[in-house]
């Protein structure tokens, strides 16, 4: 009779025992559950996101007498222009004109015929902020010139072009090069002194073509 409460207290320990590994597997479980469900919903986050990510490229044209570089949106998205630049021989320019300079020289217009009827020179518009549709391409920058197209195109493997753009969805960025085959992506496109999105035609008059 001295045992019986020894008994029952070693019954409930086991008991306490078997209800606490119970409960420990409960929540195993349930943490299991919602880290899957957590992982789906990341995954499908992940797929929404992607069927609004952009890709854009860069591309130079010759069609004589007309050279042209452009930007086109090959991706799902818009892209959300960050910053364009360019640099020749791997040195940076700061406009349209010194790497137009860099590539085949100064005195552009002179050397073209002397009027403005035998060059034309044109800025695309494209600016810090501007919206490429998908599969919209524009150009930065065009010569039309029978003198200095081909010289122009032959002189642009030495140009490479760098670009930064967005996604809609925030803290969606991507830097690409005309060098590389794959985008760098990145949280946001930084600040670039050499930026040629900030190009006008009024710095082209100032530099002098």
């Amino acid at each position: 009779m001295k045992d019986e409460p020894e008994t029952s207290s070693a019954g409930i320990l086991k008991g306490l025992r078997i209800d606490l590994l119970i409960a420990i597997i409960a929540l195993f479980m349930s943490s299991l559950a919602t880290a899957g469900s957590w992982w789906q919903t990341h995954i499908i986050q992940q797929q929404l996101n992607a069927q609004v990510w952009p890709y854009v490229t860069t591309t130079a044209t010759l069609n004589p007498p007309t050279m042209t570089l452009a930007v086109s949106n090959d991706g799902l998205g818009p892209a959300v222009m960050g910053s364009v630049v360019a640099t020749v021989d791997g040195k940076p320019q700061h406009s349209y004109v010194a790497a137009l300079h860099a590539l085949i020289g100064p005195h552009l217009l002179q050397r073209s015929g002397g009027k403005a009827a035998h060059a034309q020179f044109g800025l695309g518009g494209l600016s810090v902020g501007s919206v490429l549709p998908p599969g919209a391409t524009k150009p930065l920058f065009l010569v039309r010139s029978d003198r200095l197209a081909l010289p122009l195109a032959k002189a642009f493997g030495r140009l490479a072009i760098s670009t930064c753009f967005c996604a809609i969805v925030p803290g969606e960025c991507w830097r690409s090069s005309s060098s590389t085959s794959r985008p760098e992506r990145i949280s946001a496109c930084p600040e670039i002194a050499d930026d040629l999105l900030h190009d006008n035609l009024s710095d082209v008059l100032k530099t002098g073509l």
